[in-house]
């Protein structure tokens, strides 16, 4: 497995990561899918590909707290990113929607915090000024952006 750094850090981050998406409980058989899906990720992790990519949106949040039984065990080979919805633009709801994930992950700081989705009725300079307020707060490490286009 190939890995990258990020600037200033020591932690290794597989080139490789894996999406955690589509983990429905209300599906047919859930508690078979849950144990599937846990394997899946602590395989991923055994292959060394410990970047997990996941949203605040994805199946209402449940998404993180099934990777929550994972952070518990081996938080420390994770390089954790999730997002919050674009109806979460705003300076106040995604300094709530970061504390609600870190709530659901069980861990104290998310690594790679990400816009999903620019919404153009929120000035970018709040949703920038609200990343900027968890940075400083030491809740995320990293900012990035999710389905943006170059304009």
């Amino acid at each position: 497995m190939k890995f990258f750094r990020l600037p200033n850090s020591d932690n290794k981050i597989s080139k490789l990561g894996l999406g955690f998406i589509g983990y429905n409980r209300e599906i047919k058989n859930f508690l078979y899918q849950k144990k599937k899906n846990l394997k899946i990720i602590n395989t991923a992790l055994d292959l060394s590909v410990n970047f997990i990519d996941t949203a605040d949106t994805y199946e209402n949040g449940f998404a993180e707290i099934l990777l929550s039984e994972i952070t518990a065990k081996r938080r420390s080979e994770l390089f954790i990113s999730t997002k919050f919805s674009p109806l979460n633009n705003t300076y106040k709801d995604i300094i709530q929607a970061a504390n609600n994930s870190l709530k659901r992950l069980k861990i104290d700081k998310i690594d790679l915090y990400q816009i999903h989705w620019y919404n153009n009725s929120i000035s970018l300079n709040e949703t920038l000024d609200a990343l900027s307020f968890l940075l400083d707060k030491k809740k995320i490490r990293y900012v990035g952006l999710s389905n943006f286009n170059l304009s």
